[in-house]
């Protein structure tokens, strides 16, 4: 049976919503393993929380269902492999990058070049069945391209990712009511167990 996600403010601490869509994962290590988007209506209901659209009001992609679900697990995960390696200092793979690349380009052939607030921005079409799809890849694209890369991070704990704005020394982990409360209470359990006597 699977259960549906009800999204809270904290699921949302990216500080970018193409992160947050990255991080629609449930792990608490780095496996990513439990999707948060299992359902459509995890998927709806999440554009909702994210601010993307209204609830109940995505009607998903032209393909079916299914396919839909397993194409934006495909992208997440993609995006996931590149802003890992960018996180860490490294350059992504060729592969990923190309994989991405495919994303973009499909999503500006459905989409018009619009000025809005004094910017050019690209807008999915009305009339295109992927558009919150759409949207989703012009999201992660404007990341990529926003100048806030060197401000990316990863979770200590987990594989969320999230800008950090703060000052010091750097923030190692997405939440400290989540992992970072963890990783305080397992390095108090490995301090605790250090200190006890040996038996002989």
């Amino acid at each position: 049976m699977v259960t549906m996600h009800h999204w809270k403010d904290s699921d949302l601490i990216g500080g970018h919503v193409a992160l947050d869509f990255i991080n629609t994962v449930s792990d608490v290590g780095k496996s990513r393993r439990e999707t948060r988007l299992a359902t459509w209506k995890d998927y709806s209901d999440w554009l909702a929380a994210a601010g993307i659209e209204r609830s109940g009001t995505s009607n998903g992609m032209k393909v079916s269902r299914s396919a839909s679900l397993a194409e934006l697990h495909e992208l997440r995960e993609i995006s996931y492999c590149v802003f890992h390696e960018l996180a860490a200092g490294s350059c992504p793979e060729k592969e990923h990058l190309d994989q991405l690349r495919d994303y973009i380009e499909e999503a500006i052939r459905h989409a018009e070049l619009m000025f809005v607030d004094g910017e050019l921005r690209w807008s999915p079409q009305k009339t295109d069945g992927n558009s919150q799809f759409h949207r989703i890849v012009f999201l992660i694209d404007d990341l990529l391209r926003g100048g806030e890369l060197h401000r990316l991070r990863e979770c200590g704990r987990c594989t969320w990712l999230f800008l950090d704005t703060g000052r010091g020394l750097g923030r190692k982990w997405c939440d400290m009511r989540t992992c970072g409360n963890r990783a305080k209470s397992e390095s108090f359990r490995y301090k605790r167990l250090a200190r006890q006597p040996r038996s002989t």
